[in-house]
């Protein structure tokens, strides 16, 4: 989420659980510890070059 705040609280957890989780009866309480990340999604232009093959997580960074 972009809007992700930096420390986010128990009711922000919860929110997010209400909208996107498995639904039920699933209630935060408490927030011990807490990370933002972003997931970032990079493809090789080319897998060869010459004698040089790009595989696996290679293939995916640049």
């Amino acid at each position: 989420m972009d809007e992700a705040p930096e420390h986010p609280a128990a009711e922000d957890i919860q929110s997010i659980l209400d909208k996107r989780g498995p639904g039920g009866d699933v209630k935060v309480t408490e927030v011990l510890w807490c990370s933002r990340f972003r997931v970032h999604h990079r493809v090789a232009d080319r897998y060869r070059s010459g004698r040089i093959l790009l595989a696996g997580d290679a293939a995916q960074s640049r």
